[in-house]
């Protein structure tokens, strides 16, 4: 989060919607002093806390001044497509709290991490747990009492948008360089096997032995791009996870969807 009193301007970090890139880019602009970013620490009432990603009802509770403030001056986040934001908020669970990259997951073992953290998910105040925030509601962020709080609400997809926003406010030009987000996949099952029991035969070794400019190019033959909304992944298990989706992020859902087609009428 970033609160700039000069600019009466607030950015609400949501987790997985670009907001590091974001956040880097404007925050010349903060006058928090750095609070809200780069923190995972204890707090003394809710014990571990992600300083960074802040619910609204819980900056209320926990930093009534930084919510007055929130309340009150232009603010805006960035909203991401539910879908592809779960799946992605997977990968990075995984990878950080399993040592597990997802593109080394059969169809069949992503099934299964990703109904494991619905069951740790579901019902759940994720914000007491910085293991699983990068799960939280977009619209936590967003909205509280039923209300939508942040004044302007932009698409992962329409930076531009945003920067013509910023410039209108600050009188500066601001670029984002927004790491790529898609999640990789193996190009078919059977490279993966390969690669499996190439690791499996010490080759991992050989492989970080490779000089940089040819892991890249390895990695470019050997995984792709994930498509868009997790469609890479057919069957009964992704369906009941997507339905879950459609379900659990409703409010998410209608929240990107007017991020959309606001881009869409700016540009």
């Amino acid at each position: 989060m970033i609160i700039s009193d000069r600019h009466e301007l607030a950015f609400i970090h949501i987790p997985k919607c670009g907001g590091t890139s974001i956040r880097q880019a404007i925050e010349r602009y903060d006058d928090t002093g750095g609070a809200f970013t780069n923190r995972v620490e204890v707090h003394p009432t809710y014990g571990v806390l992600d300083f960074v990603h802040i619910p609204l009802r819980r900056l209320k509770q926990s930093f009534p001044e930084e919510f007055r403030k929130v309340a009150t001056y232009r603010s805006f986040s960035v909203v991401r497509n539910p879908y592809e934001r779960f799946y992605s908020s997977l990968a990075q669970h995984l990878r950080r709290h399993q040592g597990i990259s997802i593109a080394d997951l059969s169809v069949r073992e992503v099934e299964t991490a990703a109904k494991d953290v619905i069951g740790e998910i579901y019902g759940c105040e994720l914000v007491n747990d910085s293991r699983f925030i990068h799960f939280e509601r977009q619209s936590n962020f967003i909205m509280l009492d039923g209300r939508q709080l942040v004044t302007d609400i932009f698409s992962l997809d329409e930076l531009q948008t945003l920067a013509i926003f910023l410039r209108r406010i600050t009188g500066d030009s601001v670029s984002f360089e927004v790491a790529s987000n898609a999640t990789r996949v193996f190009r078919s099952q059977a490279i993966r096997a390969l690669v499996g029991s190439f690791i499996r035969c010490g080759g991992r070794s050989l492989s970080n032995a490779l000089h940089p400019s040819k892991r890249s190019w390895l990695r470019s033959l050997l995984y792709t791009e994930a498509k868009r909304g997790a469609v890479w992944m057919q069957g009964e298990g992704i369906a009941v996870i997507n339905e879950f989706i459609s379900d659990h992020y409703v409010d998410d859902i209608n929240l990107f969807q007017q991020a959309c087609i606001k881009g869409q009428t700016a540009a």
